[in-house]
């Protein structure tokens, strides 16, 4: 295909996570992954961003791709700590670009209606990709409407999402992995552990409507009533740590479960392989196997996940289950499904043949490609 001139945009700066632009050079972060793997493809690709800690514009030349951070200049709604960044000249440093196609991650972000409005003017191609909800106030950009309309596309790997969105789109939205997993990486490398073994993999930080690790602590010291078999790894930093520690310490849980820190790709496959399963305390309408880049990962590892039941329902599917959120509710069915490590093995490796067939980054990419390919012709 031919060669595209791709600018990326991501509209939220990283208070939520305190990184710095080293930790987002030097870390994961799926706007990398998906600016690397076109880059790999011969497209030229840039990525602007906006940052907290900076005052000026900084550009930074990796390997195949440029990244751009701009300042932070404001924020609005205020008292949030994520979405509410805004930058007002930020479409003119992508207007730079020239591209063919712009890609805007996270389009629940404050700014991203008026940048689509501003981008449009230029009649550009624009695609918005969801990646989650960044407050309650998911309803109200309902007034933004006819600026969201502007845009040529929407990716959606959420179901719920996609279900609330075609009400007001329906031509525009295309079922799509939020995020890929590269099998060859994550795959199983050891066997399963002995005894009982559970991972969270993610931030620590207790969000309102995200991530509650708090609440895997909670849950394992009612398992402690049932059984005593049991390692859990609680894997990542975050602004929050040091409290969760010392409430495992006040729980007396010290002896079942250990703090890693942030640690390395090959280290979190060894984690995620010899596992049980994953414990993702966030909470879902479904457990979508095109949402949520580690629960991608973890399948990929032949591991399943559990989840909290948006809908405070338990379900069950074959590559995990959703729970109410619960502790004792939530110990009780781990108890269950730990009693029968059959059982979850089959469903981790069930997990891992529907990622390679659906979720890798070859694939979604390769048909990223397409979709740009059909918009820039058009």
């Amino acid at each position: 295909m031919d060669v595209l001139r791709i600018a990326f945009l991501v509209p939220h700066d990283f208070r939520y996570s305190n990184w710095s632009i080293e930790d987002y050079i030097t870390k994961y972060h799926y706007s990398k992954k998906y600016a690397a793997e076109l880059a790999s493809r011969g497209h030229e690709v840039t990525v602007h961003l906006l940052h907290q800690d900076i005052s000026n514009d900084i550009e930074l030349e990796l390997k195949d791709y440029r990244i751009f951070f701009h300042p932070s200049s404001f924020y609005f709604p205020p008292k949030l700590r994520f979405g509410n960044a805004h930058n007002l000249r930020i479409y003119k440093y992508v207007l730079r670009d020239e591209p063919d196609i712009v890609h805007v991650h996270y389009y629940y972000a404050w700014s991203t209606p008026y940048v689509i409005a501003l981008l449009k003017r230029h009649r550009l191609k624009i695609v918005l990709q969801h990646h989650g909800e960044c407050d309650l106030l998911k309803e109200f950009r309902v007034l933004f409407s006819p600026l969201y309309a502007l845009a040529d596309l929407y990716l959606i790997g959420y179901r719920h999402e996609l279900l609330y969105v075609r009400k007001l789109l329906a031509r525009k939205i295309v079922y799509f992995p939020n995020v890929g997993v590269d099998p060859e990486v994550f795959k199983p490398v050891e066997m399963k552990s002995d005894r009982p073994l559970i991972v969270y993999a993610g931030r620590m930080i207790r969000e309102r409507r995200g991530k509650r690790p708090d609440l895997i602590i909670y849950t394992l010291k009612v398992l402690t009533r049932f059984r005593k078999d049991f390692k859990a790894y609680l894997i990542g930093d975050g602004p929050e740590r040091s409290l969760l520690e010392q409430l495992v310490n006040r729980l007396n849980l010290s002896r079942f479960v250990t703090f890693t820190g942030h640690i390395d790709q090959n280290k979190l496959v060894k984690y995620l392989s010899k596992a049980w399963i994953l414990f993702h305390p966030v909470p879902f309408h479904s457990l979508d196997l095109f949402w949520d880049g580690i629960v991608k990962e973890a399948y990929a590892c032949e591991t399943p996940v559990l989840a909290l039941s948006k809908l405070g329902k338990v379900k069950q599917y074959r590559y995990g289950i959703l729970l109410p959120y619960s502790p004792a509710s939530l110990a009780k069915y781990l108890n269950r499904l730990l009693s029968n490590p059959d059982e979850l093995f089959n469903m981790g490796k069930s997990a891992r043949k529907y990622v390679i067939k659906y979720c890798s980054w070859s694939r979604i990419i390769s048909k990223l490609e397409k979709i740009y390919e059909k918009l820039a012709k058009n």
